[in-house]
């Protein structure tokens, strides 16, 4: 399989999911890469990520669960949510995700090619190299990720309330080629009515996806931004106690805090 397009239907220790081996750099018009949706017109997410450790894109995963489950129980959401975790580079990947991955996704075919893709090797593989895919597509019916967490112990996380799936990139070709593959490969096959990107690590109010949603319905012409970015507390990260911050550290991040928070001060406009 490693080298040569195509597929592949896994079944082991009860997880279920297919593998799409894609030698394509850009996704092309008119190719499916991920399983259509028929019935569409729900929510489309996408996670771009690069070596951050499992902890901090387990939490953001965490909070969309938690957002997810908000907006079906306020607004009865009944239409299906599609999430996508797009990995921009193998060789550069955190080895806490790399271990998640091998762990969820035990197959000798799919360890053998990612095992391959050194962080040497990446620098080798070029647009048209035939000795190797460029994207390794991870989907099917699984819903828990196995991880360890930073003392070994070993951790699940389960998605309740939407469906996952993995493009792994063996190279960087940094965010837009991300966003590419969101847009024109992603968003075709699953027909969402709406679409949210944002990066791991990442964390959200549990009313972000019913608040945003009722606010964009209320004209067709309507999208949404973050309005400025804020340094979290390192309570709000939720791996505080994987920290360990000092004095230094405790002030830098004040710092960050009253430098960002006086830079969106100055840029508003506070004219009547």
């Amino acid at each position: 399989m490693p080298g040569k397009e195509g597929e592949e239907s896994v079944e082991k220790e009860g997880v279920t999911f297919d593998l799409t081996f894609v030698d394509d750099y850009n996704p092309k018009p008119d190719v499916e890469y991920f399983i259509q949706h028929e019935e569409g017109n729900g929510l489309g997410i996408m996670i771009p990520f690069y070596n951050e450790p499992v902890e901090e894109l387990i939490v953001t995963l965490t909070d969309i669960e938690a957002a997810v489950a908000y907006l079906k129980n306020q607004d009865d959401w009944d239409k299906p949510v599609d999430l996508v975790m797009i990995a921009d580079g193998w060789g550069f990947m955190d080895p806490s995700v790399k271990k998640m991955i091998s762990t969820t996704f035990p197959d000798e075919s799919l360890q053998d090619y990612l095992n391959s893709c050194s962080r040497e090797d990446k620098e080798k593989k070029v647009i048209g190299d035939d000795s190797v895919c460029h994207n390794v597509i991870i989907q099917g019916k699984f819903q828990t990720l196995k991880y360890y967490d930073k003392d070994g112990i070993p951790r699940t996380f389960t998605a309740k309330s939407f469906s996952m799936s993995f493009h792994i990139k063996l190279d960087n070709r940094k965010k837009y080629n991300s966003h590419e593959w969101f847009f024109k490969a992603f968003l075709p096959q699953k027909k969402p009515e709406f679409m949210f990107l944002t990066d791991a690590y990442t964390r959200f109010d549990e009313n972000v996806f019913a608040e945003l949603i009722k606010w964009i319905q209320k004209s067709s012409d309507r999208s949404a931004a973050s309005a400025k970015a804020r340094v979290m507390t390192q309570e709000k990260t939720g791996i505080a106690e994987t920290l360990n911050e000092g004095f230094m550290d405790s002030c830098l991040r004040d710092f960050q805090t009253m430098d960002i928070q006086l830079d969106a001060f100055l840029k508003k406009d506070h004219s009547l």
